[in-house]
């Protein structure tokens, strides 16, 4: 069986190193070969590190859990789209969006890897995921 160690809303973990490291090391705990490590948005922004960061300190927390998915909340576009853009084609992690549209009314995100839906083997498993804001 499938487990999902989720997360989500941890913008503000990463104002205090120990928390998001305490976080990290939690999840990579709880995580194993039958478990996705997917997140929910609200990961980059607001936060008094990602003034600095634009949200990019999220970066290394993916690479550390092994976050597999993530969507985008509110705050993923305190910085603007552009910024966003970049963070997503550089994330380790996948970011599913079925319905967040661009200022040109395109999918956002598509040609840095931001896909409406996919479909992952975990543990002999095949588990489909997809998003709607």
């Amino acid at each position: 069986m499938v487990r999902l160690v989720h997360y989500s809303d941890i913008e503000n973990v990463f104002d205090a190193p120990e928390r998001a490291a305490r976080l990290a090391g939690r999840i990579r705990e709880l995580s194993g070969p039958d478990a996705a490590v997917v997140a929910t948005g609200d990961t980059t922004a607001p936060g008094v590190l990602s003034l600095v960061a634009t949200g990019r300190q999220v970066l290394d927390f993916y690479a550390a859990t092994d976050t597999l998915l993530d969507t985008f909340g509110n705050h993923e576009f305190d910085y603007g789209p552009d910024p966003l853009r970049e963070l997503v084609d550089d994330a380790t992690a996948t970011f599913v969006s079925a319905n967040v549209r661009d200022e040109n009314g395109d999918p956002f995100g598509r040609d840095e890897g931001v896909v409406p839906w996919t479909v992952r083997r975990i543990d002999g498993a095949t588990i489909g995921t997809s998003q709607a804001a």
